[in-house]
C-alpha cells in the first residue's frame, strides 16, 4: 500500500510538470508569435500525425540509450571505480538532453557533470572526460553523415553549396577539437605550470593544476583502452537514430498540412534537419533554441525552392513537438533521478519520513492543480483564436410550407437583393438572393474564405473580405484582403492586401476597412489613396485593442466600433477626439441617416438580442428578439432606406463562422413574430446585407 501511494505521488508530480510544460508551449504559440500566424500554427499542430510522432518518441528513447551506453563506456575506460548502471546513466542522459536545449550557449552540458558527480559519485575527471570525448565524437559522427549526404548529392548532381561549406568548417573544427583535447590540453597545462610558478603556492592554482592532471590521466586511460571504435559506432548510432526520429517528426507535421513537401527527397529533408540542428547548436543565447533552429531549417528549405513562410511554420511546429516530447522525457528522468537519489541516501527517521511524505503529497497536489489551471487558461486563449478547421458544409433543409409562404408574401413587393456569406458549397463564398423571385446565385467561387459582403449605395458592387489561407477563422482579423466585385461584369478587383470588414461611404467613392486589427482606414477608389482615420493607442483609443467591425458616419465624423483586448466595450469615437461609451455587446453600426445605432448584446431569450440606441435621448432598448427557436441574433444590417433589417440567428451555438445561423428579414417597427426566415440550410450563413430599389 505504501509503495502504491508513493508511486501515485511520483506519477502525479510527473503529470503536473508535464502539464506545465504543455502550458509553456501553448503560451509561446499564443503570445510569442505574430498574431496572423497563430491560427495556422495551431492548425498544423492539431493536424500532426500522432502515429508518426510516436515513432519520433521511440527513436528519441533509442538515441538516449546509445548516448548512455557511450557515456558509460568512456567512464569505465577512464578507470572509474564506481561506474553507474546503465539505468542510472540513462536517467542522467535524459536530463542532459533537456538541459542542453533549455539553457543558452550549451551550458546545459554541465548538468551531466553535476548529476554524475553528485548523484552517482563519478569522479570529476571522468565526468569531464566522458563529456568532452562524447562532444568531439558527436562532431566526427556528424561529419560522417554530412559526407554521405554530399556523396549522394554528387551522384544525383544536386549538391548544395552551403553543405560543402559546412563540411569544410566541420572538418577544421573537428580536427581542432580532437587535437586540443588529446594533445593541446596537455601542452597548455605544461605552459601554464611554468607561468604559475610565479604565484607560488596559491591554493586555487594548485587545485586547478591537480584537477587538470587528473583529467589528462583520464583521457590517457581512455585513449589507451582501445575503445575509440566502439565510441565512434555508438556516436554514429546516436546520430542515425536521432535523424531517423526527426525525419518521422518532419513527416508527421508536413503530411497532413503541407503536401508541397511530399516531393522533397529524404536527402533534402536530412539536409534541412542538419541545417536546423547546426544553427541550434551554435553558442547563441536563445531560450529552448527557439529562433535559431527554425532559421537554420527554413534556410535549407527555401534554398530547395519552398515558400519561406511555410518553411518557417514547418520548422517551428517540428521544434515545438520535439521540445514537448524531449522535455517531458527530461522531467520524468529528473524526477526519477531525485527519487532514486533520496532512496540511496538511506531510510529517514519515522518523523522526518512522515514530514517528507506530506511535503511530497502536497507538492504533487499543487503541481497537478497548477497544471490544470494554467493549461485551462491556455486552452481558453487558444479557443479565442477561433475554429482551427472549417465547419461541415451542411445540407439543404426543406422549409415548412407556411415559412416559405410568409417569405413570399413579405418579399413580393420588394425589388432588390440580399447578399451574405455561406459555406454551403464547401467553403465560405458570397451568395445573392434576388427579390422578389428568391433565386440564389453564387457570386464568388474561391478556395479561400469570403465573408462580410457590403453592397455599394447604387447596388452595382459588393466589397468583401477574403482570407490569405484556405481556412481562417473570422476571429483572426489579420490575414485578410479586401476585394470589390462588380455585379454587372462579375469581375473582381483587389482593394488592399491588408484589410478586413469593409464598408462604403454614402457617396460610394470611398471604402473603409480595418487593418491589422488596430487601424481604421479610408481608401479613395479612384486614386487608391489611403487615409488612416483612427488607430488604437492614439488619442482617446486605448492601446492594444482590436477595432472590430468599425462603422463610420460621415455626417457625424465618428466611428462606431467594438473594442476587444485590454478593454471590452462598444464606443463612439469622433475625429475631434471626443468619445462616448455605449456599453457592452458587439457589432455596433450606424443607421443609414446616423440618427441611431444598433448592436448585439446579451439579455435575449437565447443569450443575444439586437438593441437600438437613440443618441439624443440615450435610450437603450431591445429592438428585436425572435420568439421562436432561432433567437440567438447576430450580424444585423439595416437597408439603405431604413425600412428593413436583415440579420442572422441560430437556435444554438455562438461561433460566427461555424454555428448554424440562418438569415432573417424584418420590417422595422413590426412585431418580432413578423420577421421571416430567408435561408434554409444547416451550414453556416452569416453577415447579410440588403439592397432595395
Amino acid at each position: 500500500m505504501k509503495l502504491r501511494l508513493e508511486f501515485i505521488r511520483k506519477i502525479a508530480i510527473s503529470i503536473g510538470f508535464s502539464m506545465l510544460m504543455v502550458t509553456l508551449m501553448l503560451r509561446m504559440v499564443s503570445t510569442g508569435l505574430d498574431p496572423a500566424d497563430r491560427p495556422q500554427i495551431l492548425t498544423v499542430l492539431r493536424n500532426t500525425s500522432l502515429n508518426l510522432v510516436s515513432l519520433y518518441l521511440f527513436f528519441a528513447l533509442i538515441q538516449t540509450l546509445f548516448r548512455a551506453i557511450r557515456y558509460r563506456l568512456i567512464i569505465a575506460a577512464g578507470n572509474e571505480k564506481d561506474v553507474p548502471t546503465i539505468f542510472h546513466t540513462y536517467l542522467v542522459t535524459l536530463c542532459r538532453n533537456m538541459f542542453v536545449d533549455l539553457l543558452p550557449a550549451r551550458i546545459g552540458e554541465l548538468s551531466y557533470i553535476a548529476m554524475m558527480n553528485r548523484g552517482y559519485n563519478v569522479s570529476g575527471r571522468n565526468c569531464l572526460s566522458s563529456l568532452s570525448i562524447s562532444f568531439v565524437f558527436d562532431f566526427i559522427a556528424l561529419l560522417f553523415i554530412i559526407v554521405i549526404v554530399l556523396i549522394i548529392q554528387l551522384i544525383h548532381n544536386t549538391v548544395q553549396g552551403w553543405l560543402i561549406t559546412a563540411s569544410i568548417v566541420l572538418v577544421i573544427l573537428t580536427a581542432f577539437l580532437a587535437f586540443f583535447l588529446f594533445w593541446g590540453i596537455k601542452f597548455s597545462v605544461k605552459v601554464f605550470r611554468k607561468f604559475s610558478s610565479r604565484v607560488g603556492e596559491n591554493r586555487i592554482v594548485l587545485r586547478i593544476l591537480k584537477f587538470m592532471d587528473e583529467f589528462i590521466i583520464s583521457l590517457d586511460f581512455v585513449r589507451s583502452a582501445g575503445v575509440f571504435p566502439k565510441i565512434l559506432l555508438s556516436s554514429l548510432a546516436v546520430r542515425i537514430s536521432k535523424y531517423v526520429g526527426i525525419y518521422y517528426l518532419f513527416e508527421a507535421v508536413v503530411r497532413p498540412s503541407f503536401n508541397m513537401f511530399s516531393d522533397l527527397p529524404i536527402i533534402g529533408i536530412l539536409s534541412s534537419l542538419l541545417s536546423a540542428e547546426g544553427s541550434a547548436s551554435l553558442p547563441v543565447p536563445s531560450f529552448m533554441s527557439f529562433g535559431t533552429y527554425e532559421a537554420g531549417g527554413a534556410f535549407a528549405l527555401v534554398l530547395a525552392g519552398f515558400d519561406k513562410a511555410q518553411s518557417m511554420v514547418t520548422m517551428l511546429c517540428i521544434h515545438i513537438w520535439s521540445q514537448l516530447i524531449d522535455y517531458s522525457l527530461g522531467i520524468t528522468g529528473l524526477l526519477i533521478f531525485i527519487f532514486k537519489l533520496r532512496h540511496r541516501a538511506g531510510a529517514p527517521s519515522a518523523a522526518i519520513g512522515t514530514i517528507k511524505k506530506g511535503i511530497l503529497t502536497a507538492t504533487a497536489v499543487l503541481l497537478v492543480f497548477m497544471g490544470l489551471i494554467f493549461i485551462g487558461f491556455q486552452f481558453r486563449s487558444a479557443k479565442k483564436i477561433g475554429a482551427l478547421t472549417p465547419p461541415h458544409k451542411g445540407q439543404q433543409v426543406k422549409p415548412i410550407k407556411h415559412e416559405r409562404r410568409r417569405l413570399e408574401l413579405v418579399t413580393k413587393s420588394l425589388h432588390g437583393f440580399i447578399v451574405w456569406s455561406s459555406n454551403r458549397f464547401g467553403n465560405h463564398d458570397i451568395l445573392m438572393l434576388s427579390l422578389p423571385d428568391l433565386k440564389i446565385t453564387q457570386l464568388t467561387k474561391h478556395p479561400h474564405v469570403d465573408y462580410f459582403p457590403r453592397i455599394s449605395p447604387d447596388g452595382s458592387k459588393v466589397v468583401f473580405s477574403r482570407s490569405h489561407q484556405t481556412w481562417v477563422s473570422q476571429r483572426n482579423p489579420y490575414p485578410w484582403s479586401v476585394y470589390l466585385l462588380d455585379l454587372r461584369t462579375n469581375k473582381e478587383r483587389l482593394i488592399t492586401r491588408s484589410g478586413n470588414t469593409p464598408t462604403w461611404s454614402k457617396d460610394g467613392y470611398t471604402v473603409y476597412y480595418q487593418r491589422e486589427g488596430g487601424q481604421f482606414v479610408a481608401q479613395d477608389l479612384k486614386t487608391g489613396r489611403e487615409t488612416i482615420l483612427f488607430t488604437s493607442g492614439q488619442g482617446s483609443i486605448p492601446a492594444e485593442v482590436e477595432l472590430q467591425t468599425p462603422s463610420f458616419s460621415s455626417d457625424r465624423k465618428a466611428m462606431a466600433v467594438t473594442l476587444r483586448g485590454r478593454e471590452r466595450a462598444t464606443v463612439i469615437y469622433e475625429q475631434t477626439g471626443k468619445f462616448r461609451k455605449v456599453g457592452g455587446g458587439c457589432q455596433l453600426f450606424w443607421s443609414p441617416d446616423s440618427s441611431y445605432l444598433y448592436y448585439v448584446d446579451g439579455g435575449g431569450r437565447k443569450q443575444d438580442a439586437i438593441y437600438k440606441v437613440v443618441l439624443d435621448d440615450s435610450n437603450r432598448d431591445i429592438w428585436i428578439d425572435l420568439p421562436g427557436d432561432y433567437s440567438h441574433e447576430y450580424f444585423p444590417k439595416v437597408s439603405p432606406n431604413g425600412r428593413y433589417l436583415v440579420f442572422g440567428a441560430s437556435s444554438e451555438g455562438h461561433e460566427h463562422d461555424t454555428a448554424d445561423y440562418e438569415i432573417f428579414l424584418w420590417e422595422i417597427g413590426r412585431s418580432g413574430e413578423d420577421a421571416v426566415r430567408v435561408t434554409f440550410h444547416s451550414g453556416n450563413d452569416c453577415w447579410p446585407d440588403i439592397y432595395l430599389n
